[in-house]
């Protein structure tokens, strides 16, 4: 005996008259004769008719007018078009990080510059007058520069909307502040060479040599310091 209630069972006869003979359930009428050979059941889930349209379902072929292909689309000679890369770019640098990456990529070029007018020097020229030539930047207003290009990163990380920095951005502003780190810690190298290199120099009083090195000691202590900020700050 059923222990469906009456109410929940459905009517034998009962038929939905908005789906085909046969569709979903339905059971169509038994053919007289035995089934074929690997037939189903009748009342068994068979595939919907030929030409049925299910309303929930969108048609595999239409086709929106509004991106109708152009004539010869991905045909011969046809190429992709090169997808805008929509990550971060100098466009969207702060305006405080843009400066110090500006100022230690001047002190770069400012080296750079000074390489090239040592190895043009006239014929002749002592290799040790070529080397003061190229470490002549190395001067106490490039490493005060530097003290500012790295004074400018830890500004910018101690404003509200910049911190944390997370992710792209981030790894940026570690990048340029790394970067001036590294190039303060070359201008304090390049000071104490200098310093030592002048106190070579033939026919100076020892007291010019004794402050051409203690200026450029001071030069030293000043990059140093900017290298060791940008260094061991936690970016």
């Amino acid at each position: 005996m059923s222990t469906v209630p009456p109410y929940e069972r459905p009517d034998p006869g009962y038929r939905d008259p908005a789906a085909p003979p046969g569709w979903r359930g339905d059971r169509a009428p038994a053919p007289a004769g035995p089934p074929p050979v690997g037939a189903a059941p009748p009342g068994a889930w068979t595939q919907p008719p030929p030409g049925y349209a299910d309303p929930n379902y969108p048609d595999p072929n239409y086709a929106d007018p509004a991106y109708q292909q152009r004539p010869g689309w991905n045909g011969p000679g046809y190429r992709q078009p090169r997808v805008r890369r929509s990550g971060p770019g100098l466009a969207t640098v702060a305006p405080a990080l843009f400066a110090s990456l500006i100022i230690s990529i001047g002190v770069v070029v400012l080296f750079f510059g000074n390489l090239f007018i040592a190895l043009g020097a006239p014929h002749g020229t002592p290799g040790r007058d070529r080397l003061l030539q190229f470490l002549a930047p190395a001067d106490l207003a490039t490493a005060a520069a530097l003290v500012l290009a790295v004074g400018l990163v830890v500004l910018q990380r101690q404003l509200p909307g910049d911190a944390p920095v997370v992710g792209p951005r981030g790894g940026r502003v570690r990048t340029i502040a790394l970067l001036a780190g590294g190039v303060a810690a070359f201008v304090a190298l390049a000071a104490l060479v200098r310093g030592i290199v002048l106190l070579t120099v033939p026919h100076q009083p020892g007291a010019v040599k004794l402050g051409d090195l203690i200026a450029e000691l001071a030069v030293m202590a000043v990059a140093g310091a900017a290298a060791w900020w940008a260094l061991r700050h936690r970016w």
